[in-house]
């Protein structure tokens, strides 16, 4: 249990400083950062944890809304 509790705020902690790090790059190539575009309020900026070791951002070319990449962070 122990092992399970240091290995996830590890991995969140690793998926935080990424996210933080590659956040100023990408804004600058997308127009739409953290949000998959579904939502009526757009959450521009957030990291969605799926499981304790997979998270999701969504990054969107705008005004094609076709053009899209979804980054997944597997630790």
């Amino acid at each position: 249990m122990l092992n399970y509790a240091v290995g996830r705020a590890k991995n969140q902690s690793i998926a935080n400083k990424w996210f933080m790090d590659v956040t100023p790059l990408l804004e600058e190539q997308f127009t739409l950062v953290g949000d998959d575009g579904t939502s009526e309020n757009c959450r521009e900026g957030h990291m969605h944890k799926e499981t304790d070791s997979v998270y999701t951002i969504w990054y969107e070319f705008w005004p094609i809304v076709c053009e899209y990449m979804n980054l997944n962070l597997l630790l």
